[in-house]
């Protein structure tokens, strides 16, 4: 009897070690065992809106002036007041960012400022003014939201078809349910019922990280691919609804990078055309792991193919990390605008650098005026001029319409 508690107890202490290992195994294996991105072709699913590429023609740029700071300081008192004045000096920068947003786009498409408050208005108009914006130059439109990065939150605009035109726009609603951002999360919703626009609501967590060359080709980030499988949705299921609803044939997953603090396609490249994708090169003695992801996600896009023949992969510098803990920034995050293009710039990046980053976007875009905007309050939050921006095509015809009446 002795022998048989013995190995009774031995086969309890194997079962118990092993189902140690397995957790272990599935704890640390997806941690070491990244995806490194995939390309997904889709063609059975009928298409109900294309999304265009950026570099096209647009009606209209909105953006979202977050909240007036003079309100927020009287709230928060005296106390904390470090912290206060640093929460203060941050929402000013990052003001100073969207009025040079303004500032440049104004007499180029009819501009859309939403703001949360009569307060935030009238701080919103003195800043555009004192930037030489003419008064009147800019809608305003009162409607709630909690943080200005709109490229997340706000509506994604949509084709009906390849080449259809429509005189009405047909916008795509994305359920990404931030959390402690009930606002953001009604937003584009409420901006549908208001101006009564027609929407395809999807059940995806997207958050603006999908790009397209505008003719069945997209670009995200495995990020979006894992957000989507904890919904239950697989890589198939979500490139069959990303074909429904924007026209995409191909989709390419990039590999998340490891060292910047969001896995957002835009961070890592940029279409310039159909046919053209910009993607970063890192150099810096403190971006190597993410160097060689960048350039394994180059040599995956150099297999996609466009109707027209091979994508053209060009590489462009990245702002290079100044110290391990501090990220350098992206020029790709950027903002098209009807043969403008707005490039951030950052503090403290070496000029050289940027400059060629600059000359990239000269020899793809000819004709194009390039516009530096510095981002530097701004991506210290892990954003830059897309995030903060909404492009809008075919804008509702009812050009003055208050989203809610003011008291």
């Amino acid at each position: 009897m002795k022998g048989v508690d013995a190995l009774r107890r031995n086969k309890w202490a194997i079962g118990l070690m092993t189902a140690c290992a397995i957790g272990v195994i599935c704890l640390v294996w997806p941690r070491v065992h990244r995806p490194r991105g995939s390309i997904v072709v889709v063609n059975d699913v009928p298409v109900r809106g294309v999304l265009p590429g950026e570099f096209e023609s647009h009606e209209r740029l909105i953006l979202c002036w977050d909240e007036d700071v003079s309100r927020l300081a009287a709230q928060q008192g005296t106390k904390n007041q470090p912290r206060t004045a640093m929460s203060i000096a941050i929402k000013a920068a990052q003001h100073a960012v969207l009025t040079e947003i303004v500032k440049s786009t104004w007499d180029k498409l009819p501009v859309t400022v939403f703001v949360q408050h009569d307060a935030s208005q009238k701080q919103a108009e003195a800043a555009l003014a004192n930037a030489g914006v003419p008064e009147g130059a800019v809608e305003f439109e009162e409607v709630p939201f909690d943080t200005v990065w709109v490229r997340n939150f706000g509506p994604t605009g949509v084709r009906r078809s390849a080449h259809e035109q429509s005189s009405k726009p047909l916008w795509v609603l994305t359920d990404n349910q931030f959390q402690h951002r009930n606002q953001d999360n009604q937003f584009a919703r409420i901006l549908a019922e208001s101006f009564q626009v027609p929407v395809l609501e999807i059940p995806l967590f997207l958050s603006g990280n999908v790009l397209s060359n505008g003719d069945g080709l997209l670009v995200t980030t495995e990020h979006v691919a894992e957000m989507n499988r904890q919904r239950g949705y697989s890589r198939m299921q979500l490139s069959r609804i990303l074909r429904e609803c924007f026209g995409a044939s191909q989709i390419v997953f990039l590999e998340d990078p490891q060292q910047e603090p969001n896995a957002h396609a835009d961070m890592i490249c940029v279409f310039t055309a159909a046919d053209t994708i910009l993607i970063g090169e890192h150099t810096g003695r403190y971006d190597q792991v993410d160097a060689a992801i960048y350039d394994r996600n180059a040599k995956l896009l150099q297999r996609v193919r466009t109707p027209t023949g091979p994508l053209k992969v060009v590489r462009i510098p990245m702002p290079a990390r100044r110290h391990r803990d501090i990220w350098g920034g992206a020029y790709t995050n950027v903002v098209f605008l009807n043969k403008v293009l707005l490039v951030p710039t950052y503090r403290g990046i070496d000029e050289d650098l940027q400059e060629k980053a600059f000359d990239v976007f000269r020899q793809v875009l000819p004709g194009w005026k390039i516009v530096g905007i510095d981002c530097s309050p701004m991506i210290i939050n892990g954003g830059a001029l897309r995030c903060a921006t909404m492009p809008i095509l075919r804008w509702p015809n009812s050009a003055s319409h208050v989203v809610f009446p003011r008291d």
